[in-house]
């Protein structure tokens, strides 16, 4: 999980989804990764401006990601082959 703003969070499933909460309600949910995602992490976290964040997937791909209200936005992902298993925690 991942605080964005007083009622926004970032979720992370089993499901290979990342979701955006406002409050209860889905607003956003962001497809791309083939394996449960098990890790998130705001990219440029003393940016109060930056829409960017990070996942990790147990598929070993990391996706740097633009948080958008219409659509997800890949800026770059990256395959992870020195973890000889899935990644459960993400800092930048």
């Amino acid at each position: 999980m991942l605080r964005v703003k007083e009622r926004e969070t970032k979720t992370a499933a089993a499901d290979n989804y990342v979701r955006l909460f406002d409050g209860i309600k889905v607003r956003h949910l962001f497809k791309g990764h083939t394996g449960p995602v098990r890790a998130l992490s705001k990219v440029l976290p003393d940016d109060e401006s930056s829409k960017l964040f990070a996942s990790a997937s147990n598929d070993g791909f990391v996706e740097i990601l633009r948080e958008s209200l219409s659509l997800r936005t890949l800026i770059h992902d990256f395959f992870v082959e020195q973890h000889r298993s899935y990644m459960e925690l993400l800092d930048w």
